[in-house]
């Protein structure tokens, strides 16, 4: 007799339970493999796995194992062997192994063809990442890891996970028995892509072997994106506590040093909120002053080096990145640094001191309850179905309140905050802007943070359309007059300046990159690091290998790379959809049909159903609509939205209202669809959407 399907329910829930934990999706995908591909030959232990693993990092490539290691000298002038993965025999190997990414890779590479006098541009990322307990005294886990891809593979793609590779995944307490740490080994991996006296990416190129034919691709190092530790760590600069807190700014110096006071020649500068006044460094300035403060470690006396130090706004380490020699033809540290306007403005930053600082005006003008009208305002949206936004009024919920005025910003995570730009902005206007008796000072206080929204929309808008960098240095100049002028500029914190340096890297780059997905991919080598019993010698090599057999895989999946318009994950229709959808489309014979919940509208993003979403129209410039399914008719990839009428567009507001009407669902093509939004509802069949910056 057949085994009913409770009694199959109750048998498999016993089997799980008796093998070790691995979460329900890991273990849908394993028994999944299983069954259509069967059970994997050989031991299938422990020993069999890591003999996997370390074959396919141990394998000959012409560059040679992807497996390798630097020799970086420690704090007692001993050799030490940092274990790494390649990046020519990784990047070789990836062609090989992963066809979604070498196909992706080789359309780029032959609409953007590099040569050595026009090389594609490096981009380099370090960051620590702390598996594990983050609170834990002694966190042997901390690891610090390093980044690399190239800008030239476009935004959308560097926004995904897999196209970044990973480089180095060492434990923070072998880094920190490396003389001057992170940036001894920052100038070694430089050095791995840019040996002199080896293989080089500039000179000589890595010689890649396409289905279709060999590719030689050349690099030059463009870009070092990191948040501020990291830029402590690497260039040695002293930043918030140095005199000079800015590497990129010679006559930038502190208020509170006094400097500008005894300066003769009045050069020098402080409270500086317009690019008219800074004078940029050079990076040969920068490394002499390095140089210089090597000559005279052994010379000076503890105290006047210190100041000397102060002064100079740079910290002396033996073997710095500023002191290698070897580097001086490869970059020019005031070319390749570039600030992360994530960490600037959501990560303890900008964004999160503004808001506290604007209800905080509002609370001493006798209107207390502020943070929880925010929440219930907020509590009415709802986010695009990718954005997971039904938490995001929490943030403000009565009960946080005294957290983050004790706090002084905002304490949320980075992309919630990012989520809630829009919705805080027509908050200002719509409530806290109208609410009665306002007076000058939180008037003033709503202007200064509409501005900082200002500077965020050009920033959110530069991969989808084109933003000057002037109109990006008018709006950073106009939002930190304002922020000085309402709030005091001793409130503002280096990250506001920060944003001064936004309009020269959109010019720099032609583009504006955040680290949002490089943290997401913090989450493989957290995975691996946290499944460690203990740490032994051997630990960060086996971590490097899992990470590194890890992104292999993930470049190998169909979607990986798969920025076509269309359904993602699509599955053949039912009969009764499939012969609804086709008589609504008014088609006979016989049609292939498939559905999803999601699909790719652009190559930028994604939409779902139940999304609100504007659509382009060529009666009028848009309209909006909500979706109801996303299909493809023999490869035609179509979207049924329910299509509304405007009732009013507020553009200096940035909203729209519309009616839903009675009306059935509309076929539109799906590459039509321009942005999911957020919206709310005013009334039972009227919403109010809210419009990024370029639909206004």
């Amino acid at each position: 007799m057949e085994m009913s399907r409770q009694c199959k329910q109750r048998k498999l829930n016993e089997r799980r339970r008796s093998w070790p934990h691995v979460s329900a999706a890991a273990l849908e995908a394993i028994l999944k493999s299983c069954r259509e591909e069967g059970v994997p030959e050989g031991n299938l232990d422990r020993n069999e796995l890591r003999a996997a693993r370390d074959l396919q990092n141990n394998e000959a490539t012409p560059y040679g194992p992807i497996s390798s290691s630097m020799e970086v000298v420690d704090k007692d002038g001993n050799t030490l062997s940092i274990p790494i993965a390649n990046p020519f025999a990784l990047l070789w190997k990836s062609v090989t192994v992963a066809d979604p990414w070498a196909a992706f890779l080789e359309d780029r590479l032959r609409s953007t063809p590099p040569t050595s006098e026009d090389p594609w541009s490096l981009i380099l990322y370090t960051d620590g990442v702390t598996p594990g307990d983050p609170l834990t005294p002694m966190n042997k886990r901390k690891i610090q890891t390093c980044y690399w891809s190239f800008l030239e593979l476009g935004a959308n793609a560097l926004s995904k996970e897999e196209s970044w590779f990973t480089l180095m995944t060492e434990l923070e307490t072998v880094v920190a028995t490396v003389s001057a740490g992170l940036s001894q080994l920052f100038a070694c991996i430089i050095r791995l892509f840019f040996d002199s006296e080896g293989f080089n990416m500039n000179t000589v190129g890595v010689l890649l072997p396409f289905a279709s034919g060999h590719i030689r691709l050349f690099c030059k190092l463009k870009l070092v994106l990191q948040d501020g530790l990291a830029h402590k760590q690497i260039w040695h600069s002293r930043g918030d506590n140095g005199s000079k807190m800015c590497l990129l700014c010679s006559n930038l110096v502190t208020s509170s040093s006094d400097l500008v006071a005894s300066d003769t020649t009045g050069q020098l500068k402080a409270n500086v909120i317009e690019w008219k006044d800074l004078v940029l460094s050079r990076g040969v300035d920068i490394r002499n002053s390095a140089r210089y403060l090597a000559s005279m470690a052994a010379t000076m006396p503890p105290g006047d080096f210190g100041e000397l130090q102060q002064a100079l706004g740079l910290t002396h380490h033996p073997h710095g990145i500023l002191l290698n020699t070897e580097l001086d033809a490869v970059f020019d540290p005031t070319k390749v640094y570039c600030h992360d306007w994530m960490h600037c403005l959501f990560v303890d930053g900008v964004f999160n001191l503004v808001i506290v600082w604007l209800f905080e005006v509002f609370i001493q003008s006798g209107k207390p309850q502020v943070y929880q009208v925010c929440s219930d305002y907020i509590s009415n949206f709802v986010w695009p179905a990718r954005l997971h936004g039904t938490h995001l009024h929490e943030i403000f919920r009565e009960e946080r309140k005294d957290k983050h005025r004790k706090a002084g910003h905002i304490k949320a995570a980075a992309s919630d905050l990012l989520s809630l730009v829009a919705v805080l902005a027509l908050f200002t206007q719509t409530v806290l802007l109208t609410m009665e008796g306002i007076g000058a000072a939180e008037h003033g206080a709503c202007c200064a943070f509409l501005s900082l929204v200002d500077v965020i929309d050009l920033i959110r808008s530069a991969p989808r359309v084109t933003v000057a960098p002037a109109m990006m240095l008018a709006a950073v100049e106009k939002c930190l007059r304002m922020m000085s002028a309402e709030f005091g500029f001793d409130k503002m914190t280096p990250k506001f300046h920060w944003m001064l340096h936004f309009p020269s890297q959109l010019q720099k780059y032609k583009t504006m990159l955040n680290c949002f997905c490089l943290e997401r991919k913090h989450r493989t080598p957290k995975r691996y690091c946290s499944e460690f019993r203990s740490i032994t010698a051997g630990s960060s090599k086996s971590l490097m290998s899992e990470v590194t057999c890890h992104h292999l895989g993930q470049l190998s999946r169909p979607s990986a790379f798969g920025f076509q318009v269309g359904l993602v994950d699509g599955k053949s229709a039912s009969k009764q959809v499939k012969r609804t959808l086709l008589t609504s489309l008014c088609v006979d014979g016989e049609h292939e049909v498939r559905t999803a919940q999601v699909a790719r509208h652009s190559s930028l993003a994604t939409c779902a159903r139940n999304d609100i979403v504007l659509i382009k129209e060529e009666s009028r410039r848009y309209r909006a609509g909500k979706v109801q399914l996303h299909c493809e008719v023999d490869g035609a990839a179509l979207s049924l939205v329910t299509v509304f009428t405007l009732i009013k567009h507020v553009p200096d507001a940035g909203y729209a209202v519309w009616r839903v009407g009675d009306e059935g669902a509309t076929p539109v093509p799906t590459d039509c669809i321009l942005e999911p939004v957020v919206y709310t509802e005013w009334e039972y069949d009227v919403i109010c959407t809210l419009l990024p910056m370029e639909y206004r």
